[in-house]
């Protein structure tokens, strides 16, 4: 663990920082756990755990290390209606009441365990009110002048989403006149660190970003979430009222003690989704990540004290195997300023993620580079997640007089199969085709076709696959020009026989016109760019991440190429472009926290980019048992089961995913009985032949995306396919005493749904990946009638995290829109899933981006988007449903609240 070792700096170091954010995060376990942890894994001496009143925490001590680490019992967002919200006059400054008396109430019990350390280094460290709360600790034992202050080598606090604590005079004493330094880690956009608002923070600024820099815009007054109201003590108002998650849905208040229900708290961060950065850990994943710069704060490098070795190794990314061919890679940077080593092929950079291919040596130039965080192969994605819906949403009311708005000042993008470019659909009143741009990742340049890097060098860095822009597509259209297969969507198949294609299908929905039988959609005047995904390439079987130009690396590609496609005068005009993304993966920790979804989420700048926002179906894995859970037992053994069906695959892919503090071991156990070597933190990696079937476990601990472990499980054909039967994990507790002891397991999808689990609620943390992503509006389907009533098919929330996903639903149950590669123009197919549910919310995201084009006024952005959709959705009244997200779409109602937004 890296908690020991980088409390002994004599300087403030990210390191430290890092190493407290994991003392305030153990600090809400249960007391068995913390001593566990404390005692066994960081091989403190002693640990005095304490409980008084709403206050949690402990006390941990060696001979040179002393730490004080605070929590609260109390929810995120309701400690400002338990806690008096008074001021305090003590001989160092005014405070907060409430905290203060949370302080005293646990002060004799803390300074008892401190009175005979001999420690050179005391520390005080908290989270959220568990930090005001030692901002206030370090400053009364300071002025007391217990000898456990004056006594001292080093004194100081380091406190992350810290909210006020006190008044003008508290924060200059600590500031000027108090022995000790006190620091306060900010997530940009936290807005909890605002509250109350007649209160400050006191301590030096260090801000931080989700996307990992150690420097942010001015966290003082930066603001997120446009729902939110314009001055803070409205916010602070919204706070301490009863909030419309308990006063209209009958949520219960308090679960378990003081414990607000996990749907509710899950809904109300949702509604004010600045609250949601002040997750304790979205502050560990940036800090573990600058935490591994090894630079202090001041930015003078830390020469004297190096990682571990066993501790490098511990934030390694799992083993890469490649062959000598290109692989597809997705980079995590520690900085964007980087130079590529000699022969990397960079597609897209953006910020600190990077998208690029590279052969045996440009990985292992990377592997050395020191500011390369992470390292993946691209991942395999699974199957797409497939007249009455549009007057459902109430869009018909839209396109009526008096908004008359039909989305002509504002680009969909789609991200799909492809779109037919012959379809009548995709015509305006004239005739000529709104299809701008189609980018074929898997296009063959030529003489005559060219890729975006050489047809627009201006715009683009993308040197592969083939654009195929306006004028040439009109040229197909008007007869001049034959246009290729691909751009007719033929769809997959089977048998060699196209099926209707599923991208045209979807671009319909979101901004095809009434022609035919079909009865139009979202959008019908709207632009439409399209980004066909390069396919899959032949991979390593034993690969430990399955690799895919056709997802990670094609995706962020395809987003990164559409927004600058959007923004080009000869392409997109620079008209706003609201983007459907269609597929999606299971791979991944479902937190947000993942490479990809952080990819994903800083193409639209955390949600602060204006006029571009990305809408992701919530997959179609309600029913498809893709997902698993099992609680474990300290001391104990569980396990997880599934079937696996006589059907040929070239692997089964597993991920599963628990809290840090829990230590297990895991086995595998055949359909015959036969069980593999045991994997372990000791040895993280096994590799078994079971019957004839090649399985490999490898523990990756302490996962540098979100610091939670994960176990990789690979099962690979060897002289037998992968064997029919029930198949077992066994999972042995040797430490389970935290709080949250659930392991979640995900299977990844591919077309024959061979594998499906037989543990735990399997409808539940559904939705795919990247709909998990901070950022990034997920839609789940529902039936285009009154009651509403979710399809079995569609995914389900929340994410692993906690946060409320889907956002909200849109019809997805056999939705009739455009059929592609027909000999019919105006050809028409029904089709559900989740993928028709999306492109409902796309088109009306477009609708309100064009009337704002239209009036001149500011585009919006995605989080400002998000939480205007999720309070106009129909039926929700401010709860969030794990199936129906705050309630269905209502597009006349969203364009209401979009309009009025300043």
């Amino acid at each position: 663990m890296l908690t020991i070792d980088h409390l002994h700096a004599e300087s403030p170091s990210w390191q430290t920082a890092y190493a407290l954010a994991l003392c305030s995060d153990l600090a809400s376990e249960p007391a068995e756990a913390i001593t566990h942890v404390v005692t066994e894994s960081w091989a403190f001496s002693s640990c005095e755990p304490f409980a008084v009143g709403s206050l949690r925490g402990f006390v941990a001590s060696d001979t040179s290390t002393c730490v004080v680490s605070f929590a609260s019992a109390l929810p995120i967002v309701s400690w400002i209606t338990e806690l008096e919200l008074k001021d305090l006059r003590r001989p160092y400054g005014t405070v907060h009441k409430g905290l203060y008396h949370a302080w005293e109430t646990a002060r004799d019990q803390i300074l008892g365990a401190l009175s005979d350390r001999t420690a050179q280094r005391l520390y005080y460290t908290g989270h959220g009110v568990g930090g005001a709360v030692a901002s206030i600790a370090i400053a009364d034992v300071a002025w007391l002048g217990l000898p456990t202050a004056t006594e001292r080598g080093t004194v100081a606090a380091y406190t992350f989403g810290q909210p006020g604590v006190g008044r003008s005079d508290f924060v200059h004493y600590v500031a000027h006149e108090m022995p000790g330094d006190v620091f306060r880690v900010v997530m940009a956009g936290d807005e909890l660190t605002h509250l109350p608002p007649t209160f400050r923070q006191a301590g030096q600024l260090l801000p931080i970003s989700t996307s990992g820099e150690a420097s942010a815009p001015d966290t003082e007054t930066l603001r997120t979430s446009a729902w939110s109201p314009d001055d803070l003590t409205e916010l602070q108002e919204m706070l301490t009222t009863p909030s419309p998650v308990y006063a209209r849905s009958q949520l219960p208040r308090v679960v378990d003690g003081a414990r607000i229900d996990p749907i509710a708290q899950a809904s109300l961060e949702a509604l004010a989704p600045g609250l949601n950065y002040n997750r304790l850990s979205g502050y560990t994943s940036v800090l573990r990540r600058l935490a591994l710069q090894d630079v202090f704060i001041d930015g003078s490098l830390d020469v004297a004290r190096q990682l571990r070795s066993n501790d490098t190794a511990e934030y390694a990314q799992a083993p890469f195997s490649y062959n000598e061919e290109v692989t597809p890679l997705l980079l995590r940077l520690r900085s964007a300023d980087w130079s590529p080593p000699a022969g990397l092929v960079v597609h897209s950079q953006v910020g600190t993620f990077v998208t690029g291919e590279g052969d045996y040596s440009q990985v292992a130039s990377l592997r050395s580079d020191p500011n390369v965080l992470s390292i993946e192969a691209s991942r395999d994605a699974g199957p797409w997640e497939c007249i009455d819906s549009v007057p459902f949403v109430r869009a018909t009311d839209v396109h009526a007089p008096p908004l008359a708005e039909t989305g002509s000042e504002a680009t969909v993008g789609v991200i799909d199969t492809g779109v037919d470019v012959l379809h009548e659909a995709f015509l305006d009143a004239e005739g000529t085709s709104r299809i701008l741009a189609v980018w074929d990742q898997g296009g063959v340049p030529d003489i005559h076709w060219r890729t975006p890097k050489d047809l627009y060098p201006e715009v683009f860095t993308k040197d592969y696959g083939v654009l195929y822009d306006g004028k040439l597509i009109s040229a197909m259209v008007a007869g001049a020009l034959d246009p290729p297969e691909r751009l007719r969507d033929p769809g997959p198949s089977s048998d060699g026989t196209p099926t209707p294609g599923h991208g045209t299908h979807v671009a319909s929905i979101a901004a095809g016109r009434t022609v035919g039988a079909f009865a139009g959609g979202v959008a019908p005047d709207a632009g439409i760019i399209a980004v066909i995904p390069r396919p899959s390439i032949a991979i390593d079987p034993t690969h430990p991440n399955p690799k895919s130009i056709g997802y990670s690396v094609s995706h962020v590609d395809a987003l990164d190429f559409l927004r600058s496609a959007a923004a080009a005068p000869q392409i997109g005009g620079g008209r706003p472009i609201a983007v459907n993304v269609s597929q999606g993966m299971n791979a991944g920790a479902h937190d947000g926290l993942s490479t990809l979804e952080a990819a994903f989420d800083e193409l639209s700048q955390q949600g602060r980019r204006p006029g571009f926002v990305i809408v992701k179906s919530a997959g179609n894995e309600g029913d498809a048992n893709s997902h698993a859970e099992v609680e474990v037992m300290h001391g104990g053994i569980v396990e997880i089961s599934w079937s696996s069906r006589n059907a040929f695959r070239p692997r089964d892919y597993f991920e599963f995913w628990y809290e840090e503090w829990l230590d297990l071991r895991f086995e595998l156990v055949g359909p015959g009985g036969e069980v593999s070597a045991m994997v372990s933190a000791g040895k993280p990696v096994v590799q078994s032949d079971l019957n004839g079937n090649r399985c490999s476990l490898r523990l990756n601990q302490f996962h540098p995306d979100c610091g939670d472990h994960q176990l990789q499980l690979i099962i690979v054909p060897g002289d037998n396919p992968i064997r029919s039967g029930t198949w077992r994990l066994r999972i042995v507790g040797d430490s389970a005493l935290a709080r949250d002891r659930i392991v979640h397991g995900w299977v990844e999808r591919d077309h024959s749904r061979a594998v499906q689990f037989l543990t735990g609620d399997s409808s539940a943390s559904t939705v795919t990946i990247p709909g998990t992503a901070k950022h990034v509006i997920t839609v789940s389907a529902c039936a285009a009638a009154e009651p509403l009533r979710a399809p079995s098919f569609s995914s389900r929330g929340l994410t692993r995290d906690g946060r409320a996903k889907p956002d909200l639903c849109a019809p997805g149950e056999m939705v009739t829109a455009a059929a592609s590669n027909s000999g019919d123009s105006r050809a028409t197919v029904a089709m559900p899933g989740t993928s028709m549910a999306a492109p409902h919310v796309t088109g009306a995201i477009a609708l309100a981006m064009s009337r704002r084009r239209k009036s001149g006024r500011s585009q919006l952005n995605s989080n400002q988007i998000l939480s205007a959709l999720r309070r106009t959705a129909r039926h929700g009244l401010g709860a969030h449903h794990p199936a129906f997200g705050f309630g269905a779409l209502d597009v006349a109602a969203f364009l209401k609240v979009a309009e009025d937004i300043q």
